[in-house]
């Protein structure tokens, strides 16, 4: 019996201990007939002590929460949704020596393998699934992928790897099919954006043997127009890198300060997920469904949800630069607000001074 929009909409977040192994789960069942399976990208910047994997303390579970909440409501009410709390790679990690990075991956793959395991012997129940994942969340993907049986293999919707490549060598396995348009299913879905094709970050990029553009689901060069917080631009596939060219906007409004120890100038990795989570949806539903919604009671969504969803997702972001009060996001955490009513709300750059200064002016 499907559940009442108010519910669907007011859900709160279970995560819980499984038991097996102690995975710790973000679970959202509602009742859809198909799941989505989604791996958190690198929320930990550091484990100190030369550790270089997450220890899954309460802080670092609170930024993977944030990401999880974000991944839930982009994909919508639509699917059943399971995040696993995992060990991952800290941002710290992506300086090592490729041999010492191997060796940390190896350990969070194998990880990932098993909570993989655990979710469909006690949640998925036969259903067909979404894989997705953003950044190193997309790298778990890809092991994912290689490691499904086949019967496993064939309730696969589609996945989708935000922000990170697809190699020759991936395409060689037969599970890794890469999408050709916006409606095959068992297909995977790769694309990076960029500023400038010189701004490629090796680390998500290097090795790339296609792309395709979320905005048209095109993998040629054929432009399509993107449109993101008041800003309007032209995103491309460049078939040189296999990235997406992202061409228009103000490089110094989409800076991300953290990225900047490791990736290029120009590269826009960190706005993925937040550039295209319209179209994402809206693909995941065509895939799973044929477009057509599931239940009537849940409402559509749309550009204005998700632009909803992103001024939810500044929000929480900017806490972690101190300018935001940590009680506000303690409200909006543990009451579960609808993230329409949020869309009210606009944040500002604030001097430090004025970091718990939020202005309602709009409301």
């Amino acid at each position: 019996m499907k559940k009442p929009i108010f519910f669907a909409l007011l859900l709160a977040v279970l995560a819980g201990c499984s038991g097996a192994g102690q995975i710790e789960w973000y679970e959202s069942e509602m009742d859809a007939p198909a799941d989505v399976f989604y791996i958190c990208s690198t929320d930990v910047l550091s484990a100190g002590d030369g550790v270089y994997t997450a220890r899954l303390t309460e802080v670092d579970k609170f930024g993977l929460r944030q990401e999880m909440d974000y991944a839930k409501s982009l994909f919508g009410p639509e699917f059943n949704f399971y995040s696993p709390y995992y060990h991952q790679f800290t941002l710290d990690a992506a300086g090592l020596a490729k041999a010492d990075f191997d060796a940390v991956w190896e350990d969070v793959t194998s990880e990932l393998t098993e909570d993989f395991d655990y979710y469909l012997k006690h949640f998925n129940r036969g259903r067909p699934f979404i894989l997705a994942g953003f950044s190193q969340g997309a790298m778990g993907v890809l092991e994912l992928l290689k490691t499904m049986d086949d019967e496993v293999y064939s309730r696969l919707v589609a996945a989708y790897l935000i922000g990170y490549r697809l190699s020759a060598e991936d395409l060689e396995h037969p599970h890794i099919v890469a999408a050709q348009d916006a409606a095959s299913r068992g297909v995977t879905v790769s694309f990076n954006s960029v500023a400038s094709p010189d701004a490629v970050w090796p680390l998500v990029s290097e090795g790339a043997a296609t792309c395709i553009n979320p905005l048209n689901w095109t993998t040629d060069s054929t432009p399509a127009p993107l449109f993101y917080d008041g800003d309007s631009a032209t995103v491309s596939v460049d078939p040189g890198t296999w990235t997406l060219v992202v061409s228009g906007l103000n490089s110094a409004k989409y800076r991300f300060p953290i990225l900047e120890k490791f990736a290029p100038s120009g590269n826009l990795h960190h706005w993925d997920c937040l550039f295209y989570a319209s179209a994402i949806h809206d693909n995941a539903l065509l895939r799973a469904y044929g477009g057509e919604n599931p239940g009537s009671e849940f409402l559509p969504l749309g550009e204005v949800y998700h632009f909803c969803l992103h001024k939810y997702h500044r929000l929480k972001n900017i806490q972690r630069y101190n300018k935001v009060s940590p009680i506000i996001l303690k409200y909006v955490q543990i009451y579960n607000l609808p993230i329409y009513m949020l869309m009210f709300i606009h944040c500002h750059p604030m001097p430090k001074e004025q970091k718990y200064t939020l202005d309602l002016s709009n409301l």
